[in-house]
């Protein structure tokens, strides 16, 4: 009986190395790629974002308020941001509550109002900015626009911010 709780005990001890050590099958792995992951471009991202770094105002239709002008001011609508959606289908959808446009600073110049339209499988985000011209001239001012936009698919999401300095010159 002697002999064979010994034998027993020799098995667990050996079976517990066998267990407890390496084949040697999946300790190391080694790879010939190097793998490098960075941000894309905005030219050759999944949501591409045009933005222009700045956007200079001058000579907009002038709108006159009060006695002689003297709360005029100069409208302008332009394009701020056009988006492009490089996933794979189906496409991303992209409306206004998916996107957020704020102003640094509600004087002047001011973000009147903006939209998203879809123009060629493309977005396009346009607005109106007021920019101060009492009595008709229109005073120099910046102001910085935040956008931001969160989309996705169900798979995947896609959150990104970018700022646009604006200027009425």
């Amino acid at each position: 009986m002697r002999s064979i709780t010994t034998l027993g005990v020799a098995l667990l001890v050996v079976g517990g190395l066998l267990f407890a050590a390496s084949s040697g099958a999946f300790d190391s792995l080694d790879a010939d790629r190097e793998v490098g992951i960075e941000t894309a471009d905005d030219e050759r991202a999944l949501l591409s974002l045009d933005v222009p770094e700045r956007i200079e105002l001058s000579d907009g239709t002038l709108v006159c308020e009060g006695f002689f002008c003297y709360r005029g001011y100069r409208q302008y609508d332009v394009e701020i941001v056009t988006i492009t959606d490089r996933t794979a289908p189906p496409p991303l959808v992209v409306g206004e509550g998916d996107v957020s446009l704020e102003a640094e600073s509600g004087d002047n110049p001011s973000l009147e109002d903006w939209n998203v339209t879809t123009v060629d499988g493309g977005h396009v985000v346009a607005g109106q900015i007021r920019c101060d011209a009492p009595f008709g001239a229109q005073q120099p001012a910046n102001t910085e626009l935040t956008f931001d936009i969160e989309t996705g698919d169900g798979e995947i999401t896609i959150s990104l911010d970018r700022r646009i300095a604006i200027q009425c010159a």
